[in-house]
């Protein structure tokens, strides 16, 4: 669907002030100190229009999600969005935008549905790998007088240079690196092994074409090092000195506070598989039609917010395709049933926040969302912000939220419920918070069955299965299939948004 939206006059004139408030911090005008710049003439010294796209450009996404809450707009996949023309003085800002809307959904039954639920366990594998990690933590680096080998630390020198030219940052000393790691470069690591403390060793490094700092793109940096030392890593026994050394009295006590903790967090994984067990329950019993557009949307979407984690994390998403062995399209492929349930998912919990009319008051938003909120009110907006925690994810413990709110006094609570309107993000946080509770009330009214019980009867035919089976109405199942077993190693099913 496409929707027109007008932003008010007042709106967009509040946020070019703001945007010159930020810029004079960074400018300087004779007559004025930093800072102190009248917001009025800092548009005109910098034109009003330059400074309008600026606006626009770091608004909009703001302004699309107002819009979506303002019409009541579940949106599937990305926005085609069409600016209009910057506007006068006094005048309004339209845009328009176009994007596929969330199915509706039929229920069957919602309340009382059977779903897997398996006994939380302390895996004896996590037990040793937090023992091997508390190991790690307690090593200690030890002298040793042989040639540098994988897994040894070293201490090291080393000056950088670019076509003769020394770089300023590019020197360091009495550095710390493993021999074998992530930090150092593979170039420098391959001239120390089999170095000595004392030798000195050269190597050449070559800077990926789309390196952020254009100074080193493409080029290659020769490296002079100098290895002061090797060390090697001694780990310590597990027995009673290292309990001690942790703040245990004894072996005994540091393995029981380590079960118990690992059997909390599995306890935690079991109330979060059973949530999403009882859901997809819903959603087997409800009626969704998805359009394949907004399946290959949704998909679309996915991998492009991956793509945005993967680049944070340092990993071009080409890099993950070619590590992974697929191309984009057959990821793109494999998504589809993922994509498709994440849609029907959706549906469904909006379906049953209208059949319950789960509508979180303001001060349910506010005691739920407080500390978020006066994050968010920091300036977090856009639409490549911080995305919201997906349907039934664990929000952490906020044991005095509510605390929290009661201390504030009523103007303060006004005034922050003022600012989310302001900021567009009041009803976007109030249905954040109705899908959680209708996400709840399925998983509190779930019958929990054995997980074998559940497979044994996925594994029965009957025929009104056969029926399903033969009639999918899925247009993309002829698509996924032959795409063999659903590689799960990047994406759950919980990890669609």
């Amino acid at each position: 669907m496409r929707v027109a939206v007008s932003v008010p006059a007042q709106t967009v004139e509040a946020a070019l002030a703001e945007h010159a408030r930020t810029l004079a911090k960074r400018i300087k005008i004779p007559g004025f100190r930093r800072g102190k710049i009248p917001p009025e003439l800092v548009i005109r010294r910098l034109g009003r229009e330059a400074l309008l796209e600026e606006v626009t450009r770091d608004q909009i996404g703001a302004w699309y999600v107002a819009a979506l809450a303002a019409k009541g707009i579940t949106p599937v996949g990305d926005p085609q969005i069409t600016l209009g023309a910057l506007p006068a003085p006094g005048e309004p800002f339209s845009f328009s935008f176009a994007v596929a809307v969330l199915p509706q959904a039929t229920l069957g039954k919602y309340l009382g549905v059977e779903a897997p639920r398996r006994e939380a366990r302390a895996e004896e594998e996590l037990l040793s790998a937090e023992l091997e990690a508390l190991r790690e933590r307690f090593a200690r680096l030890e002298d040793v007088q042989r040639p540098a080998a994988i897994g040894d630390f070293v201490v090291i020198d080393y000056r950088a240079s670019v076509g003769g030219r020394r770089l300023g940052e590019g020197e360091g000393r009495d550095e710390l690196y493993e021999l074998g790691g992530s930090e150092l470069p593979e170039a420098i690591q391959r001239a120390l092994i089999g170095a000595q403390a004392g030798e000195a060793r050269e190597a050449q490094f070559d800077y990926p074409a789309e390196h952020p700092d254009q100074r080193l793109a493409g080029k290659s940096a020769h490296f002079d090092v100098t290895l002061k030392a090797v060390k090697r890593k001694e780990l310590p026994e597990i027995d009673e000195d290292l309990a001690a050394d942790a703040g245990f009295e004894s072996l005994a006590q540091l393995r029981g506070e380590i079960e118990a903790a690992v059997l909390a967090a599995d306890a935690e994984r079991v109330r979060a598989e059973f949530r999403e067990a009882a859901l997809d329950a819903v959603v087997a019993a409800a009626k969704v039609a998805v359009p394949e557009g907004h399946i290959r949307a949704r998909a679309q979407e996915i991998w492009e917010r991956t793509s945005r984690r993967l680049g944070a994390r340092g990993v071009s998403p080409a890099e993950y395709l070619r590590i992974s062995g697929r191309s984009e399209q057959e990821l793109l492929s494999e998504l589809l049933p993922v994509a498709e349930q994440s849609i029907k998912r959706e549906a469904v919990l909006a379906a049953v926040i209208d059949a319950e009319g789960i509508q979180p008051s303001d001060e349910e938003v506010l005691s739920a969302f407080l500390p978020e909120s006066d994050e968010a009110l920091a300036g977090e907006d856009g639409m490549d912000g911080g995305e919201p925690p997906l349907p039934g994810a664990e929000q952490g413990e906020q044991p005095d939220a509510e605390g929290a709110i009661r201390r504030r006094t009523p103007q303060e609570r006004e005034r922050l419920l003022e600012q989310l309107r302001e900021a567009g993000q009041l009803e976007e946080l109030r249905e954040r918070l109705a899908v959680q509770r209708a996400l709840e009330l399925i998983a509190e009214q779930a019958k929990p069955i054995a997980p074998e019980r559940a497979a044994a009867r996925e594994r029965l035919w009957t025929p009104e299965a056969g029926r399903a089976a033969a009639g999918e109405s899925s247009s993309l199942a002829g698509a996924a299939a032959g795409e063999g077993e659903e590689r799960r190693g990047l994406w759950t099913p919980s990890a669609s948004r």
